[in-house]
C-alpha cells in the first residue's frame, strides 16, 4: 500500500512540475520563454504563453472568424510580418529587447491603464478577465514601450504572466532601430 501512495505522490509532483513550468513568472522570463518556443517553431507549447481572449465577440473582427489573441500573435509570427503592424514579429528585436532592453519593462502607467483597460467598449477592456485586473490589480498590467515598439503583459494569479499584445515588434527600419536609444 505504501508502494502505491510513493507512486501517486510522485505523478502528482511531476504533473505540478509540468504546469509550472507552463507559467512565466515575470515579464521578462516571458519573453525569453516565447522567443525560445518561436524560434524552435513549437507554436502549441507557445500558446501557454498567449492571452487566449477571444476576438470572436468584437465588433472590429469580421463574422465567422472564431480566434483568439494568442492565435493572432502566432498568425503574425508565422506570417513573418516584419513592417510595423499589430502582432508583426521580428526575431532580431525581440532578441534585442531581452538582451539590452528589459529594464524598460514597468507596471502600467495609470493614464494608459484607463485608455487601454479602463472602458469595456474599448481595447482590452472589452475582456472581462482584463478589465477585472485592470481595477483590482493595475499593477499586473505590465508594458515594453521602445520608441515605436510597444508590448503588453498581465500577471494573472493561477497562469503566469501572459502576452497580450504587441505592436511594431516587426519594424526594422532606421527610425525603429531599438539599439538606438
Amino acid at each position: 500500500m505504501k508502494y502505491y501512495y510513493i507512486i501517486l505522490l510522485v505523478v502528482f509532483v511531476g504533473s505540478a512540475n509540468t504546469e509550472a513550468q507552463r507559467r512565466a513568472k515575470t515579464p521578462a522570463k516571458l519573453l525569453k520563454k516565447v522567443y525560445q518556443l518561436v524560434e524552435a517553431k513549437k507554436f502549441d507549447k507557445l500558446k501557454n504563453y498567449l492571452y487566449q481572449g477571444s476576438v470572436k465577440h468584437l465588433s472590429d473582427t469580421p463574422k465567422g472568424q472564431d480566434h483568439t489573441i494568442g492565435d493572432m500573435i502566432i498568425d503574425g509570427i508565422k506570417r513573418k510580418r516584419d513592417q510595423p503592424h499589430d502582432f508583426g514579429y521580428n526575431a532580431q528585436n525581440l532578441k534585442l529587447i531581452i538582451d539590452k532592453h528589459l529594464d524598460k519593462i514597468k507596471p502600467i502607467s495609470q493614464e494608459l491603464k484607463e485608455k487601454g483597460f479602463g472602458d469595456r467598449e474599448r481595447e482590452f477592456g472589452r475582456f472581462p478577465d482584463l478589465y477585472a485586473i485592470a481595477k483590482k490589480h493595475p499593477k499586473n498590467i505590465y508594458l515594453f514601450q521602445h520608441k515605436q515598439v510597444v508590448i503588453i503583459m498581465v500577471k494573472f494569479k493561477k497562469k503566469g504572466v501572459k502576452l497580450v499584445f504587441w505592436e511594431n515588434l516587426g519594424a526594422m527600419s532606421k527610425d525603429n532601430d531599438l539599439s538606438q536609444g
